[in-house]
């Protein structure tokens, strides 16, 4: 289908989308910045407690900094950050995008 084919387009211009290494959740840079990272609607990084709460919406926040290997020259890879809200609920929810450090501007 089209939306098959622009998944894996996308898929392919992406390294952090497809990474050959599990994603750590640590700080993989000085500032702190973590590989994954997971939100409540809110915008706010969630707690172990927020994971037992009753939520439909979610957000999962990929870096495209730090990406374990190297390309075909020898150079780190990098790529585009993204945040993928999921939402499971019947009605649309507004969905508060995280600040810094995730992102200066979306």
């Amino acid at each position: 289908t089209e939306l098959t084919a622009r998944v894996l387009k996308l898929r392919h211009a992406h390294p952090v989308l497809r990474r050959r290494a599990f994603f750590s959740g640590r700080a993989q840079a000085p500032d702190g910045l973590r590989d994954l990272a997971w939100f409540t609607r809110d915008g706010r990084e969630m707690t172990e407690g927020d994971w037992y709460a009753p939520a439909a919406t979610l957000g999962l926040y990929l870096s495209g900094r730090d990406i374990p290997g190297r390309d075909a020259r020898g150079e780190p890879v990098t790529d585009d950050s993204f945040l993928a809200v999921l939402h499971a609920g019947a009605e649309p929810v507004a969905f508060e995008l995280p600040g810094a450090p995730w992102a200066a501007a979306y």
